[in-house]
């Protein structure tokens, strides 16, 4: 093939990957099915780039082992099934697509425009929801006929908006997610005219959030605003005080809907049904430990466990535990569980970079691999022929490393002095704010200088400039990713223990994609750039 038309190849399959991952994260909130095609096509331009591309090679990532154990032990899962065909199916529908969607992020996400322009998609996604949203309040749409209502049990859920999510509850999460990402991207804005835009967000995505009734969400979005507030920024405190009391206000109907979920007596209240499920679902557990009912298959097993619901909750079909950790340990085994948290995370250390735990992570996952494969090698290898086991080496007695030993001792007592201060410094700050806004510091300094020059007119001027929302450094825009995201998957964590948002299959994609994105962001290396521009 002539090199330039491999080229012209290679650049058309560049294009169509980039506009894939665009598309795939626009859509998955709006039209999950537009989102499936265009993750289709993008993986199928890429393994043509693949085959065309020789300088494009497949990376390592933090994640492969994680998401690797949970693809494996979730498609174990299915063959315990007592529908083995729908459960194989489900696992491709869901699990399939999930892996998918992981792979193809991870691997083609590897530049500064790239996450730009997904950020950008991301949030074009969130205003069409809210638009959306905001349509489902003036114009009314009865939600008395959907199938996750039951309108004999909840009379006045006909005003719970759900979007394009198609259940309140979904929506609630998704806004939640949302709120997290905005609050990370105030808390990395160069100026106040980006911070006033993104806290309008956080009060029209809170407003939006009331109107759903869920009280799961609101209780995570009240303990990400509290324990984030007091431990960083107060603003965020005094925020949250001010949109709760206007809600409260101009909707009184919130509170009694907040206050049901303190009430234990009433057999036809969802509290009610939720510990009861709880209860059959950790019988179920109990009795499939280790590779659970199968993936998807809660519904199948259910039915034998269905001995402490009410008469009017019976004959319902139950088709997840309303509680992200014990769904999963029911369908894929308690060793699934874990390895879906280890996915989720694993991130989270990431993105507030804490590094002591990191790399506790790091050792332990090599810890198991090397395991696995000590195993495995002696499963394939004669009795004959079995590899002895490597004897222990004392570290110290190394040569090199007895040099280096020698050289730290004969260091004379001013050097001492000056490693011991520089490695205090480097302890004290080890918090996960100080590192994760390390770069943003350097950058707040060089614009307070830059800043002091001129008069306030010009402070002014510069800062209500309307091309200023468009222009994000790479600082404001990747460190707020890292820690909306990390907060976001916090809220799902905490969201999770009343309702399992990734039983969803759009709202479990949503996830991985922002799981992928944070993963890319961390394998970027731009200090460089950052360096330049301060």
């Amino acid at each position: 093939m002539d090199v330039f038309i491999r080229r012209q190849r290679i650049q058309s399959c560049k294009t169509w990957i980039d506009r894939a991952l665009i598309a795939e994260a626009f859509f998955i909130a709006i039209l999950p099915n537009a989102a499936v095609i265009a993750l289709i096509l993008g993986i199928f331009a890429w393994i043509i780039r693949l085959r065309l591309d020789r300088k494009f090679t497949l990376r390592q990532l933090p994640l492969d082992f994680p998401v690797a154990l949970f693809a494996l032990i979730s498609f174990a899962s299915t063959f315990n099934s007592t529908s083995i065909g729908f459960s194989l199916l489900s696992w491709f529908e869901t699990v399939g697509f999930y892996i998918a969607t992981y792979i193809f992020f991870g691997q083609n996400l590897r530049t500064l425009d790239q996450i730009k322009n997904i950020s950008i998609a991301l949030f074009a996604s969130a205003g069409f929801v809210v638009l959306y949203s905001i349509y489902q309040i003036f114009f009314g749409l009865d939600t008395a006929e959907l199938p996750w209502l039951d309108p004999k049990i909840q009379p006045t859920a006909r005003n719970r908006i759900y979007s394009t999510w198609t259940n309140p509850n979904l929506l609630a999460g998704y806004l939640d997610v949302c709120i997290c990402l905005a609050i990370g991207i105030i808390e990395n804005a160069s100026d106040w005219m980006k911070q006033s835009i993104f806290t309008l967000a956080i009060i029209t995505f809170a407003i939006l959030l009331s109107l759903t009734f869920s009280r799961a969400a609101i209780l995570t979005f009240a303990i990400i605003s509290i324990v984030y507030g007091l431990k960083f920024d107060r603003r965020l405190i005094a925020l949250f005080a001010v949109i709760s009391i206007g809600i409260l206000y101009f909707e009184p109907g919130l509170v009694e809907r907040l206050l049901s979920s303190f009430d234990f007596d009433d057999d036809q209240s969802s509290i009610a049904l939720r510990a009861s499920l709880w209860q059959s679902t950790l019988l179920m557990i109990s009795d499939h430990p280790f590779l659970g009912v199968g993936w998807g298959s809660y519904r199948f097993a259910f039915e034998p466990y269905n001995f402490l619901l009410n008469q009017s909750h019976s004959s319902a079909e139950i088709f997840n535990a309303s509680n992200l950790y014990l769904n999963f340990a029911a369908e894929i085994g308690i060793a699934g569980m874990i390895s879906i948290l280890w996915c989720v995370a694993e991130p989270i250390i990431i993105a507030f970079r804490l590094e002591w735990l990191e790399e506790k992570i790091q050792a332990f996952r090599i810890r198991i691999q090397t395991f696995i494969k000590i195993k495995v090698m002696k499963f394939f290898t004669p009795p004959d022929e079995k590899i002895p086991d490597r004897p222990k080496v004392d570290l110290k007695k190394h040569p090199k490393i007895e040099s280096k030993i020698e050289d730290q001792i004969e260091k004379s007592p001013e050097q001492k002095k000056s490693l011991e201060v520089q490695s205090s410094d480097k302890s004290s700050d080890q918090s996960p704010r100080a590192t994760v806004i390390s770069f943003e510091q350097k950058r707040h300094e060089k614009i307070s200088e830059q800043m002091s020059e001129g008069s306030i007119r010009d402070r002014l001027k510069t800062n209500l400039r309307i091309e200023n929302l468009f222009n994000w450094t790479e600082t404001e825009l990747f460190n707020g990713l890292r820690l909306g995201i990390g907060l976001a998957l916090i809220s799902i964590l905490i969201n999770g223990f009343a309702y399992d948002l990734p039983s969803n299959f759009a709202s479990a994609v949503f996830i991985w994609i922002l799981i992928s994105i944070l993963i890319c962001v961390n394998e970027i290396d731009f200090s460089d750039d950052i360096e330049s521009k301060l």
